[in-house]
């Protein structure tokens, strides 16, 4: 887990003691949506910075799965976000 994320995981549990549960679910997956946000950066990086061919078909893939994951947890916050 990058800083990043320790940091906005703290802040959410910090933040969820006067929650209700909807809101502290809504919480804790936008914080998981920010943790893989920030590692898809750090994944994207290291794509940049890579020589080896295997390596990049190997990382890109882990950012295509990183993507996936982000855009069911968007779709997911959607869903359960008050209108």
């Amino acid at each position: 887990m990058t800083k990043f994320a320790l940091i906005v995981a703290l802040l959410c549990a910090v933040s969820c003691v006067r929650s209700t549960p909807d809101e502290i679910h809504l919480r804790e997956l936008n914080a998981r949506l920010a943790a893989l946000s920030a590692e898809e950066s750090e994944i994207k990086e290291r794509i940049k910075n890579i020589k080896d061919p295997g390596a990049s078909i190997a990382l890109q893939e882990e950012l295509l799965l990183h993507q996936s994951r982000m855009e069911h947890l968007r779709a997911t916050i959607e869903v359960l976000s008050p209108k």
